[in-house]
């Protein structure tokens, strides 16, 4: 008779546990989730617990969209305030190939293909120009960069741009390689991200560590295979993304971060 017995396992070492209990003490606010690795025979799963019941109902509706693709974790059940998909074996993405950069242009391809809509810009610009205020005022940036900013939005601002389905922390720790197929799968389903503003996920890429180059090679194969053509907006996607994220990590008081950052923006002007 098989064994069923249950076998847990943390995703993360005691001593990164420790440290995020330390920076919720500091006022940094932590991940709303958990993630363990469930042993069940000879089957293993990947555990994720929410603080709150509503969003893994809202994320297996998600996962429902991308169901038929292979580039995420299969979803097992969804109970309460938990989430269980399949457990994947393999390592996270540290070396770029164009192999895995085509994976990564058909991810993309795939999510900007389901549900887009086109609507009016101007929540992002407004969202840009409050950025670049709070920023200014932070003294993350100085008045002259502000005005060059507003300046640069004036003259890059699309009337319309795209929305639907992004992969959004597009990090390099939050994409796996498969053992023995090599192939490429984003493993951190909370980034999944409906009614987003597409091709943010890609900004951040950009924005972090995805070479030009390969970022070209991205937007041909998106032009070649006409999807959305989110992508004729990026300098303005950057524009959204950078301002965007330095704010947030001075809110969640990633004080090193911020500092080693705050470049980005003066970078498209």
């Amino acid at each position: 008779m098989p064994s069923f017995r249950r076998k847990e396992t943390a995703a993360y070492p005691f001593s990164k546990r420790i440290l995020k209990h330390l920076k919720r003490k500091a006022g940094i606010l932590p991940k709303r989730m958990d993630i363990s690795f469930v042993k069940l025979g000879s089957q293993r799963y990947k555990r994720i617990s929410f603080i709150d019941n509503y969003t893994p109902i809202r994320l297996k509706a998600t996962l429902d969209l991308v169901s038929s693709s292979n580039h995420f974790p299969k979803l097992l059940i969804q109970h309460e305030n938990e989430l269980w998909v399949e457990y994947l074996d393999g390592h996270l993405l540290n070396i770029m190939s164009d192999p895995i950069c085509d994976q990564l242009a058909k991810l993309y391809g795939d999510l900007s293909s389901i549900n887009p809509t086109k609507i009016t810009a101007g929540k992002y610009v407004n969202e840009i120009e409050i950025n670049l205020d709070f920023l200014r005022k932070m003294d993350v940036i100085d008045y002259q960069l502000q005005q060059k900013l507003l300046s640069l939005l004036t003259r890059i601002a699309p009337k319309e741009v795209w929305v639907g389905l992004d992969y959004a922390d597009a990090i390099p720790s939050n994409f796996l390689i498969q053992k023995d197929s090599h192939k490429l799968v984003a493993i951190d389903i909370e980034s999944l991200k409906e009614e987003a503003l597409l091709g943010r996920g890609l900004a951040k890429a950009a924005t972090i560590w995805l070479d030009d180059v390969y970022l070209r090679r991205i937007i041909n194969y998106l032009k070649e295979n006409k999807h959305p053509d989110f992508y004729s907006d990026m300098e303005f996607i950057n524009l959204y993304f950078r301002s965007e994220w330095l704010k947030s990590l001075f809110l969640r008081n990633k004080r090193k971060r911020l500092a080693n950052n705050r470049h980005i923006l003066l970078q498209l002007v």
